[in-house]
């Protein structure tokens, strides 16, 4: 459901996509043949960054270009969910973040362990790509695809002097909000401050971890149903 989600809302002429796939599709899934959308079948290893760096040079020397801003988004997220009010392409929200000083964007940031940006969705220039290079390792287990690799591009970024960002609001609380954070892994039922992280704060939500199935499905069928929500000039509908 994620990835036909996707399909129906998060597709722009202007970005070259790579759908990295580790089995078939269901029959229902149909990805559209265009010239910027491509398919990587590959067997299911290295977890979701070690793969992100397997696509990057991939699709890099398929189509003979080097990217300056590169995205990764995996299966786990449903997204993008947009206001009405929001105008513009969603993934604009991601890019314009990344700035002279901030190398890393996210969704959530994780303050209850080594506090970092959760890999979930992430973006990057070129310079935040080749500085997360170590972390983009081939993890041989769960526990190390974490702690050297999701974990690790956080202090990656900032140990080269420069910061990371995210979409939801109480990291942008002041100064000092990120330091003092005590929430533990937000991407839960009621983890974020007493209460569930909403799809319109975050764009992408975790759709594997109950943690509110009901307002995902209201807000899925609300999109889907629209007419008149999306206002990025470059939509492939």
């Amino acid at each position: 459901e994620n990835l036909m989600y996707f399909l129906r809302h998060g597709l722009v002429s202007h970005v070259d996509y790579l759908f990295v796939l580790n089995s078939d599709l269901r029959e229902s899934i149909l990805i559209p043949t265009r010239s910027n959308i491509h398919i990587l079948r590959r067997e299911n290893s290295c977890y979701d960054l070690g793969s992100f760096k397997v696509g990057v040079e991939h699709l890099e020397q398929t189509l003979g270009k080097t990217y300056k801003r590169l995205m990764m988004i995996n299966a786990s997220v449903r997204g993008p969910f947009m206001p009405t009010y929001t105008p513009g392409c969603w993934i604009d929200n991601f890019l314009s973040r990344l700035q002279k000083d901030v190398k890393l964007v996210g969704t959530t940031f994780n303050c209850a362990d080594r506090r970092h940006v959760q890999s979930q969705v992430i973006a990057v220039d070129r310079q935040g790509y080749e500085l997360i290079a170590p972390a983009l390792a081939c993890h041989a287990n769960l526990v190390d695809a974490v702690s050297n690799g999701e974990i690790a591009a956080t202090r990656l970024v900032r140990d080269a002097g420069f910061k990371v960002d995210v979409m939801m609001t109480s990291f942008h609380a002041g100064e000092k909000a990120v330091d003092e954070c005590n929430t533990r892994d937000i991407n839960f039922p009621n983890g974020y401050y007493e209460r569930s992280i909403h799809p319109y704060e975050v764009m992408f939500i975790k759709a594997n971890r109950l943690i509110d199935d009901h307002v995902l499905k209201l807000y899925t069928e609300w999109h889907d149903s629209a007419w008149d929500l999306n206002s990025c000039p470059t939509r492939i509908s």
